[in-house]
């Protein structure tokens, strides 16, 4: 845009694109989730990140 370039604002981790939370914890990037329903009122961006959150967590405790 007008010469610069802007990150995508997320990571991935194979395969799975996402959004980190601050700190890094499941539990924080799932606490939205107790406010807000997520899967239903924004499924393309905070619903598919929660789910996204929660794919690599399991993969990562079944991969170590």
């Amino acid at each position: 845009m007008n010469g610069h370039t802007f990150p995508g604002g997320h990571y991935a981790w194979k395969g799975l694109k996402y959004v980190p939370s601050w700190g890094g914890s499941l539990f924080e990037a799932l606490m939205p989730l107790l406010v807000l329903d997520e899967l239903q009122h924004a499924p393309a961006s905070l619903g598919r990140n929660a789910l996204a959150h929660t794919r690599i967590h399991r993969r990562f405790a079944l991969d170590t």
